[in-house]
């Protein structure tokens, strides 16, 4: 019994970690523009949107208000496929991850996508986010979005789609 008690707990405590500290049927699932207006502005500022001023301002990079929501900081350039869930700090199907872009060239456009295995490529077109302004619900255009990504390399070709 002791043993069956110790298993639960310990699911418990993955689930916990999954979820990001969640409770059971509360789910992480920002829209496109909640993630770039809310979590990537407060990222990049460093302070939580003035709507809401009662949050606290980050003090890690990757912490954004408290343990329910902990985006981390992954080089996904340099990541193999496989190391990804390991990476991902909440969420079984969807992961939400920063990184910064690096150039293949230091003075060029193109994004470096090699790992030490293979390489990422996209496949997708680019996704045009906007955001909608409180004064007059008109939508501004604020960015793209690529949504799919495969990945090439050595007896491996996985996809990552929706990101």
């Amino acid at each position: 019994l002791e043993d069956v008690l110790s298993e639960l707990r310990e699911e418990e405590e993955k689930n916990k970690e999954r979820s990001g500290g969640l409770p059971p049927g509360f789910r992480f699932h920002p829209t496109d523009e909640e993630l770039i207006t809310f979590y990537l502005a407060s990222k990049v500022f460093n302070h939580p949107p003035s709507n809401y001023p009662n949050l606290p301002t980050l003090t890690t990079p990757s912490l954004l208000f408290g343990p329910a929501v902990h985006i981390p900081e992954v080089d996904l350039n340099r990541c193999e496929p496989w190391d990804l869930p390991e990476r991902a700090k909440m969420g079984e199907r969807e992961w939400y991850f920063y990184s910064v872009r690096d150039r293949k060239y230091p003075t060029g456009l193109r994004t470096n996508r090699a790992t030490g295995s293979g390489y990422w490529k996209a496949t997708g077109k680019d996704k045009h986010v906007y955001a909608t302004t409180n004064n007059n619900n008109n939508n501004n255009y604020k960015t793209n979005k690529k949504s799919n990504y495969s990945y090439h390399g050595d007896n491996h070709e996985s996809a990552l789609i929706g990101t």
